[in-house]
């Protein structure tokens, strides 16, 4: 990457080039993979729907993992894991 700056009329001249490594943190999805509770290759109002019956429910069987590996990582569904859901959003 390189940086540049601007203040009013005032331009700076370009930075130097950066290489940047980015690495994807437990619960964060790399490209190309969303998250699909229902697995039909969209993200609508049926994910959606999955996602709120284990809001505020103790995780069980596969979900567990599912939300591990999907939406926040953190072991339960709430307005995080949602967020995550709309961000990937295919209607």
């Amino acid at each position: 990457v390189y940086a540049q700056a601007t203040s009013g009329e005032r331009v700076s001249p370009l930075s130097r080039f950066e290489q940047l490594i980015v690495e994807y943190e437990r619960g964060t999805l790399p490209p190309g993979v969303w998250p699909d509770p229902d697995l039909d290759g969209r993200v609508n109002l049926v994910d959606f729907s999955i996602l709120a019956y284990w809001y505020g429910r103790a995780l069980e069987g596969e979900f567990i993992e599912y939300e591990r590996r999907y939406l926040s990582g953190d072991g339960k569904v709430d307005l995080v894991d949602f967020s995550i859901l709309a961000s990937h959003w295919t209607g």
